[in-house]
């Protein structure tokens, strides 16, 4: 992958591959984009910002010349990420390689989603760079930001409580110290796994199995 598609955390992967496309490509990309969730376990996996199939018909290729004339039409894939290159790709593997292979089984050349090995070596063999890339908290993961939002709840919800005990008039300062302690207390230990850290990831490898 070129380095100009590591933004911080962020990957930006892009592959095209020629395709034999039929009307059964058509029926499947229908039937997924009505039942995501059903079809493709990707769309809950944290570590993904986005991610989308397109068809290229070989006749229909945007601002194409009148003479312009390809052999197969194409499917482009693109995604943001979050992670490693290796550690998105074993995802496929390892988790949704039904979903993979049926998206990319008329594509020339692929040689399904398990093994791995294979796979990975299709889709480096088959990534462009991207021309432009940008995202706006590339220190952080898509789960750095989910923890950051529930460390903001729980100090508004310790400001509550603050506010709460700060206004019972019979009760000492010291105890309302006491009270406020074991509010902070039982708040942070729900929080330990949720404070976000920043930093780049290690750069991928294409084989994980060398």
């Amino acid at each position: 992958m070129p380095l100009s598609d590591i933004v911080g955390k962020s990957y930006a992967l892009t592959v095209v591959t020629p395709l034999w496309w039929s009307w059964i490509n058509r029926f499947l990309f229908g039937l997924y984009r009505s039942l995501p969730a059903q079809f493709f376990p990707l769309v809950n996996l944290e570590m993904i910002h986005f991610a989308r199939w397109v068809i290229l018909p070989k006749d229909r290729w945007p601002g194409r010349p009148d003479n312009f004339e390809t052999r197969y039409s194409y499917l482009l894939f693109a995604s943001n990420f979050n992670g490693t290159w290796d550690v998105y790709l074993d995802e496929f593997s390892d988790v949704i390689s039904l979903g993979m292979d049926t998206m990319w089984y008329r594509s020339i050349g692929f040689p399904k989603s398990i093994p791995s090995s294979p796979f990975k070596s299709y889709i480096d063999d088959n990534s462009i760079e991207s021309s432009y890339y940008y995202n706006a908290l590339p220190g952080f993961s898509l789960r750095d930001v989910a923890s950051a939002l529930k460390v903001r709840k729980a100090i508004h919800y310790l400001e509550e409580q603050m506010l709460h005990i700060n206004q019972d008039q019979a009760t000492s300062a010291e105890t309302k110290n006491d009270l406020f302690f074991q509010q902070f207390e039982s708040v942070m230990t729900n929080l330990v796994n949720h404070l976000p850290s920043t930093g780049k990831p290690p750069p991928h490898s294409p084989d994980s199995s060398d």
